[in-house]
């Protein structure tokens, strides 16, 4: 039987090429974001592709609904075999570090830790049961180098990667493999990408372009190779 990807957070991006990436290797696509339209237009080409695809809507940072969608994925494919969760992260504000408030990041936290942290708790422990899964999640090179204009946005990724080394090393006895991928960069043909270049932070200087293409290369060698928990996609702030 194929096996089948999930990818919470489509878009025009990374997602997209991973899709096309994975199912030229024979997967089947479950395609998860909020905008049903721009949803079947993904299915629509990757099938112009040969791939099969299909659309599920919810908002990935609404536990209730990520554990619904991942319901009705599982009863149209099955059980999910690889999980990637890479929103655009477009609807958390950056605030500076030196302008971090405590009593705000709980909310800015929202998308970049809690959302991919909720994927986790509902897919680990099938893939467990298994024996068998991967769970990658797209993070930003804050995470890994200094990037004062990012700070709410770093402390929320830092967590990530701290929490994805930890769960590495946890499950990988049990079959299961979770890596991050950093990017480095402004991911071309990404909404973000679209919306930087009208309202750019003054303070964020020059930021380098990444390939989604590239991106997709690295999720599917970090799948298959499973020899590391993170790859850095780019040379923003190095």
């Amino acid at each position: 039987m194929p096996k089948t990807l999930a990818i919470f957070g489509v878009g025009p991006g990374m997602s997209r090429s991973v899709a096309n990436r994975f199912g030229r290797e024979g997967f089947r696509l479950a395609l998860g974001a909020r905008n049903l339209d721009k949803l079947e237009k993904y299915v629509q080409e990757l099938a112009a592709n040969g791939i099969e695809a299909a659309a599920f809507t919810a908002d990935v940072t609404d536990r209730g609904e990520l554990v619904r969608v991942i319901g009705e994925i599982n009863e149209r494919f099955g059980h999910i075999d690889v999980a990637q969760f890479s929103p655009s992260n477009l609807d958390t504000p950056v605030v500076n570090v030196l302008d971090v408030d405590p009593d705000d990041l709980p909310a800015q936290f929202q998308m970049p830790l809690w959302a991919p942290i909720a994927l986790v708790k509902a897919l680990l422990p099938g893939m467990i049961e298994r024996r068998d899964g991967t769970i990658l999640l797209g993070s930003g090179v804050s995470a890994v180098r200094p990037v004062p204009a990012l700070g709410n946005v770093g402390i929320a990724l830092g967590g990530l990667r701290q929490y994805v080394q930890n769960l590495n090393a946890a499950v990988a006895d049990k079959g299961v493999y979770v890596g991050v991928i950093h990017v480095g960069g402004l991911i071309d043909r990404s909404d973000a990408s679209k919306i930087f270049e009208k309202h750019a932070p003054a303070d964020i200087g020059p930021v380098p372009r990444v390939n989604p293409d590239e991106l997709a290369e690295t999720a599917w060698e970090m799948h298959a190779n499973r020899d590391t928990f993170e790859r850095i996609v780019g040379s923003y702030a190095q």
